[in-house]
C-alpha cells in the first residue's frame, strides 16, 4: 500500500509531501486546490513498477485530462517536464538539435533521445483510475469479467437491488449492459435507468479488477443520489478488505463526507497555508467524527 508521496513541479505542487495513507482515503478541498492532481500523482507512483510503466502512466493521465485519441510523445514529455514523485524524476533537456529524456526511477537512470521513448501499452491491470466522465460499454464489460471470474454475478445483482429496489438482474447481452427492471417485460439498457447506477456498477466491478492493487476515483459521488452514498461506502469498505484494494477518492460533497465518517477510513483536507503553499490536515475516523459533530468545515480552506 502507498503510505506517502512527495511531489515536486507538478501542477500546483511545487514542493509537497503528504503521508499517513490508509486502506480507504478520501481527499477534500476547494476547487483548483489540486485534489485531482494529487490523485494523478498517486496513480503514477502506484503504476510505476518500471520505466515503461512510468512513461505509460504519464500517457494515461494526459489522456484523462484531455481525452485525446492519440498522445504524442513530445507533447507528453513537455507537459510533464520536471515532474518528481519521490524517487521518480523526468527531465527533458535541449542539447543542440537533440532533445534528451532523462528518467530516474529508483536506482536506475535512463537517458534517451525522445524519439526512442516508447508509449507501447503495458497494462498494469490492478492499478485503475476512474475519472468523472462517462466510460464505454466495452470498458464496463471488460471490468465486469473480473467479477465473473470470481462468480460474483449474484452479489452484484444484490448490491444493485439495494441501490435501486426495482433492479432485478444485470447482465451483458452480447456486448450491451442490460438490466431486468420491475414492471418492464424485457431487458433494457442500463443507461435508461440513470447515470448513477452505471457509475456505481463501474466502481463496483473495477474493485474486482483492482484486486491486490489500487483504485483512484475522482469525484466519487458524481451522478449518484445522496441517499445511496452510504451504500457506496459500505460496499467499498467491504470489498477493499476482501480484495485487498487501496482506495483514493476525491469529493466536494458534505453527504459523501458524513457517510464516509461512519467507516474506518482517513480523510485528507487540502488548503493553502499562510505562505500560500498547499497544505493538508489528516483526519482519522474519531477526529473526523468529532469535527463533524461540532459542525466544523472539512472541505478545504484558503
Amino acid at each position: 500500500m502507498l503510505k506517502d508521496i512527495y511531489i515536486k513541479n507538478y501542477k500546483l505542487f511545487k514542493n509537497f509531501k503528504i503521508e499517513g495513507f490508509d486502506r480507504v482515503n478520501l481527499i477534500t478541498g476547494a476547487n483548483n486546490i489540486g485534489k485531482t492532481a494529487l490523485l494523478e500523482s498517486l496513480y503514477i507512483k502506484a503504476y510505476s513498477k518500471n520505466i515503461q510503466n512510468f512513461v505509460h502512466s504519464l500517457a494515461d493521465i494526459y489522456y484523462f485530462r484531455y481525452h485525446l485519441k492519440e498522445v504524442k510523445i513530445q507533447e507528453l514529455l513537455e507537459y510533464f517536464n520536471g515532474i518528481r514523485l519521490d524517487i521518480i524524476e523526468l527531465i527533458l533537456e535541449d542539447k543542440g538539435l537533440i532533445r534528451e529524456v532523462n528518467i530516474k526511477l529508483k536506482h536506475k537512470n535512463i537517458k534517451e533521445n525522445k524519439n526512442k521513448v516508447s508509449l507501447k501499452p503495458q497494462e498494469n491491470k490492478n492499478i485503475n483510475f476512474i475519472e468523472t466522465s462517462l466510460f464505454s460499454d466495452e470498458v464496463l464489460k471488460k471490468h465486469y469479467s473480473y467479477a465473473q471470474i470470481k462468480d460474483k454475478e449474484a452479489f452484484i445483482d444484490e448490491i444493485l437491488n439495494k441501490f435501486d429496489s426495482n433492479i432485478i438482474r444485470f447482465k451483458f447481452i452480447d456486448k450491451t449492459p442490460m438490466v431486468k427492471y420491475k414492471g418492464i417485460d424485457k431487458y433494457i439498457h442500463i443507461n435508461e435507468i440513470g447515470e448513477g447506477v452505471k457509475r456505481f456498477l463501474f466502481i463496483l466491478v473495477t474493485m474486482f479488477k483492482s484486486e491486490n492493487g489500487s483504485l483512484f476515483i475522482d469525484e466519487i459521488e458524481n451522478g449518484i443520489w445522496y441517499k445511496n452514498i452510504n451504500l457506496v461506502w459500505e460496499t467499498i469498505f467491504l470489498l477493499s478488505e476482501e480484495l485487498n484494494v487501496q482506495i483514493f477518492a476525491t469529493t466536494h460533497s458534505n453527504d459523501t463526507i458524513k457517510n464516509f465518517s461512519k467507516f474506518n477510513g482517513t480523510l485528507f483536507e487540502m488548503g493553502l497555508n499562510k505562505q500560500n503553499n498547499i497544505d493538508y490536515i489528516k483526519y482519522k475516523n474519531e477526529f473526523l467524527l468529532e469535527e463533524l459533530q461540532n459542525n466544523r468545515e472539512v472541505r478545504g480552506w484558503r
